[in-house]
């Protein structure tokens, strides 16, 4: 797969499985344009998409919602702020406690329980 083509007002998403290896993370990810589908991760696997967000006024959001076993979890993957220049990275860490984003690691975000009868 050819890397992206870089552009002042590329982003870059990337999403890394860190949880064990033997549980399941499904990953579903979208935004009011677009909708990436759904897709099963395994263990040490990441899921990364590109887009230009040439949006000033209209702010970019980008979200995702998670299923492990008994857990959901929801977050804003990508949510533009005030533009800045040159293009931006966003990872995030995907683990047994919840996840959280290594760039900035004052947001971490826990796994909502559900019950399984």
């Amino acid at each position: 797969m050819a890397p992206p083509l870089i552009s002042a007002m590329t982003r870059i998403v990337n999403i890394n499985n860190k949880v064990s290896s033997e549980k399941a993370l499904i990953v579903h990810c979208a935004s009011a344009d677009d909708d990436l589908g759904a897709r099963a991760m395994n263990y040490g696997e990441a899921y990364s998409w590109h887009f230009d967000d040439h949006h000033v006024i209209l702010q970019t959001l980008f979200w995702c919602h998670l299923a492990l076993e008994d857990g959901r979890l929801s977050f804003d993957a990508y949510h533009e702020g005030q533009p800045e220049g040159g293009y931006e990275v966003i990872n995030w860490d995907i683990n047994e406690t919840g996840a959280y984003s290594p760039d900035h690691s004052w947001f971490t975000l826990t796994w909502r329980r559900i019950r399984i009868p």
